[in-house]
């Protein structure tokens, strides 16, 4: 769960609420739905949303505590996240 808010927040789709955990999600995520339940391709609704300006991909400036965090683990886990879902 926490990766995949990660991921929506990069791409735009979600937006974090200070430091208290809760988000907001943005209506790019309500149309990107609608395209995939329709039966659409799923990166191409992704890709379009990106290509429109609906969600973009958003990196947020480094603190402390991230500059500390071991970034090779996160790369890891998202990539076997994305090998599982081809």
């Amino acid at each position: 769960m926490r990766t995949s808010l990660r991921r929506l927040r990069r791409l735009g789709m979600v937006i974090t609420i200070g430091d208290t955990g809760k988000f907001r999600i943005t209506e790019a995520v309500f149309r990107f739905g609608a395209d995939v339940r329709l039966g659409g391709d799923l990166r191409e609704a992704q890709l379009r949303l990106i290509r429109d300006g609906e969600a973009v991909v958003h990196t947020p400036e480094p603190s402390q505590q991230s500059l500390l965090e071991n970034p090779t683990a996160e790369y890891d886990e998202e990539q076997t996240e994305w090998e599982d879902e081809a």
